[in-house]
């Protein structure tokens, strides 16, 4: 595959749009520098969870299609070739992933905007602003849509009228996926915590202390939450308590979202590794370098790890060895998460390039061409799939 070069911004206001997009990367590298009642309870999805109810959710309205973002979407049929549903232009760059579900995609902007929209025309059914910019997907959780901004509070809306329902206040920003489990939803805060807050009433149960802002969105399997921090640490948390059970230093900051399947969870690592760790200890059982910074959350499926970093390469893992299978060069550095669906890989790539991979070769099969990056990282919801670009753009692709 020949080289691809990377495109002059020459348009000052998509220039200075960009710069918006870059914000969540800012925020990263400062993490990275820092080394860092029961009828009501009922409403709520996975509100009792226990080691016997560990099954993968409903996929469209969870960070990574589910409580372990898995990045996994069982979607019977994927497009064969790119042609646009629709398109949402809300004014600014949509570097966070987009969530599906009951007929509604949720986007959130980098101008602090969060907008629903009809899943098969792209029309808004409502839109409103809750910070002064929002870097990290919201969470769709029976009622209600939980999202984080970049300023200092965590909301939950109403997710048929965009009406607020409670706010949390005084965090330094929230700028990845809320997780709701057990009537709990789980947030990192760049003021170093990851905090589980009652889901109905927006009070706080317990906050964790670590010593790095934590970026990464926090994954839940069964009573463990999991999640990265700028300290360079991966923690498994008693979900009730906010116990550390184990704690996993790396060399550098985790920014990247954990999956959980089965007893490992993969995670990358600014150190520019991936690693697999037990869930229940986490010792290491393998890592693979890549050579730079790893951003993206990995995605995981059939025995097999899909992994992307700033190296420019997406890389095909065997689960239990770390081995790889092949790599596939874009030649240009990855933020966007990988998801599987229906034997193919869909990522964005910092070029514009959105692309679908072959899950079993790593070819290429087709690629959508946008105006500029993608950090996003895609939703399949019955043979549709979902992505925001740093154009501004919320696409549909079928």
């Amino acid at each position: 595959m020949r080289s691809r070069k990377r495109r002059r911004l020459k348009n000052p206001r998509r220039a200075r749009r960009y710069v918006v997009a870059f914000g969540v990367l800012l925020v990263l590298a400062a993490a990275w520098r820092a080394g860092l009642p029961a009828a009501l309870m009922a409403r709520l999805p996975w509100a009792k969870p226990s080691a016997a109810t560990r099954t993968v959710v409903p996929v469209g309205g969870v960070f990574r299609g589910n409580l372990q973002h898995t990045g996994a979407f069982p979607s019977a049929q994927v497009p064969e070739a790119p042609r646009v549903l629709w398109a949402f232009k809300t004014g600014a760059p949509v570097s966070a992933s987009p969530v599906v579900g009951d007929g509604l995609v949720y986007a959130t902007d980098g101008d602090g905007g969060i907008h629903a929209l009809e899943a098969r025309t792209g029309q808004e059914v409502w839109g409103r602003k809750v910070a002064s910019g929002v870097f990290g997907p919201p969470t769709l959780a029976g009622e209600f849509i939980y999202v984080g901004g970049s300023g200092s509070d965590l909301l939950a809306l109403n997710a048929k009228t965009g009406d607020e329902v409670w706010r949390f206040a005084n965090l330094a920003g929230v700028v990845s996926a809320p997780a709701v489990s057990g009537g709990l939803v789980y947030a990192g805060s760049r003021d170093g915590a990851l905090y589980a807050i009652n889901a109905l009433t927006g009070v706080e149960k317990w906050r964790l202390r670590t010593k790095g802002m934590v970026l990464s969105s926090p994954a839940v399997d069964g009573k463990t939450v999991y999640v990265g921090s700028g300290d360079g640490g991966l923690y498994a948390v008693d979900a009730r308590t906010g116990a550390v059970r184990w704690r996993f230093q790396t060399g550098v900051g985790v920014s990247s979202s954990p999956a959980v399947v089965g007893r490992t969870v993969y995670f990358g690592s600014l150190d520019g590794n991936i690693y697999a760790v037990n869930a229940t200890t986490g010792r290491e059982e393998w890592r693979f370098g890549t050579g730079r910074m790893v951003f993206a959350s990995p995605a995981v499926d059939q025995g097999v790890v899909y992994a992307a970093g700033t190296d420019g390469q997406v890389y095909a893992l065997d689960a239990g060895t770390g081995r790889m299978k092949w790599q596939f060069a874009t030649h240009n550095a990855v933020y966007s998460s990988p998801a599987v669906a229906a034997g193919t890989v869909f990522f964005g790539d910092y070029h514009g390039d959105f692309l679908a991979l072959d899950a079993g070769t790593g070819r290429e099969k087709w690629r959508f061409s946008t105006e500029e990056g993608i950090f996003s990282s895609p939703v399949v919801v019955d043979g549709v799939i979902y992505f925001g670009g740093n154009d501004g753009f919320v696409y549909a692709l079928n």
